[in-house]
């Protein structure tokens, strides 16, 4: 595992396992448009690409929290509870939509806002499942993007029970669990 001390730290370690796999969806597309694949071949080389990136995530994830924080508990989680749901769609009905419906140039832009998406759903899920309340009930919002996305400005603290990022698609925004102390700590500054 990289040296990973933060939760910034995490935060690109998940971005380069996203964008190594962002790069073979790519690639996959291409090979589409060439007419070297099918639809339906197309389609599971995709899923099977999106998945491997998440499960990657799920682990990494994991682990950092295993040595950043007490998290609570040791539960496996279900891949298909952490990824993007608020459009009704699965990860196969929005890809089948990007290709349908959005062919060219949008099928692209389309798969690397999908895979965009679920990571950073996929690492906050994680994060919010495993970070205990009780010990951190506090979160300050971040983020690793020098632009403004519309979301709560970095530094930003609210109390556990609060949405957290990401908060749109696309999110590049993150969160921070607080202690008490680290929470006053920042008040008092």
């Amino acid at each position: 595992m990289q040296d990973i001390k933060t939760i910034k730290d995490l935060s690109k370690a998940v971005h380069e396992i996203r964008d190594t796999h962002a790069v073979n969806l790519i690639k996959l597309h291409n090979q589409y448009e060439k007419e070297e694949l099918t639809y339906e071949e197309l389609k599971v080389l995709l899923l099977n690409e999106l998945y491997s990136c998440l499960e990657k995530i799920v682990a990494l994830t994991l682990k950092a929290l295993k040595k950043l924080y007490k998290i609570k508990n040791n539960e496996v989680l279900k891949l298909e509870d952490l990824i993007y749901s608020e459009d009704g769609k699965t990860i196969e009905e929005r890809l089948d939509s990007y290709y349908i419906e959005k062919k060219g140039l949008h099928a692209k832009t389309n798969l690397i806002r999908l895979i965009d998406t679920e990571s950073e759903y996929v690492f906050s899920g994680v994060m919010e499942d495993k970070i205990d309340p009780e010990l951190y009930p506090y979160f300050r919002v971040d983020n690793l993007d020098e632009d403004d996305c519309g979301c709560p400005a970095p530094g930003t603290i609210f109390p556990m029970s609060a949405e957290k990022p990401p908060y749109h698609p696309e999110c590049e925004c993150t969160w921070e669990p607080l202690t008490q102390e680290e929470y006053e700590k920042e008040n008092l500054n």
